[in-house]
């Protein structure tokens, strides 16, 4: 077993334990999306709205930790939904995140970008996105 598919065994024995807990969720998608893997695209597509909704109970678009704004924009990367991942943006930046966590936030996203293609996702805002983190101050 490689390290990459340790580390996905990893965060998914964490997202299966506390499903509740987006932290590991988001790992995972995102570790999923690196592996690229057919049975992972299928996965990305089951776990993302589990994700989303683990984020969801801290108060999603209206939350005012960084971190949870930052996880709605990676899981509206891979579910497609482009307004509400613009929203997520606005709102992570608006509370004005160090330059590491933007820093951060871009490089999942850029983690995540090639495997769009492969869920049917619009690519154009994702890059928009990681122009907007990466220009943060």
């Amino acid at each position: 077993m490689d390290a990459l598919d340790a580390a996905v065994a990893a965060y998914a024995r964490g997202f299966e334990a506390d499903p509740r807990d987006s932290y590991p969720g988001v790992n995972l998608l995102a570790l999923l999306a690196c592996r690229r893997r057919p049975e992972d695209i299928e996965r990305i597509e089951e776990l993302a709205p589990v994700v989303a909704f683990a984020v969801a109970r801290h108060g999603g678009l209206g939350a005012r930790d960084y971190w949870a704004l930052a996880t709605i924009v990676e899981i509206s990367t891979l579910r497609g939904r482009e307004t509400e991942g613009r929203r997520a943006l606005s709102a992570a930046l608006e509370l004005e995140p160090e330059g590491w966590m933007a820093a951060t936030t871009a490089d999942n996203l850029e983690l995540l970008s090639p495997v769009l293609p492969l869920l049917g996702r619009p690519v154009g805002w994702v890059a928009d996105a990681i122009e907007a983190l990466r220009s943060h101050r």
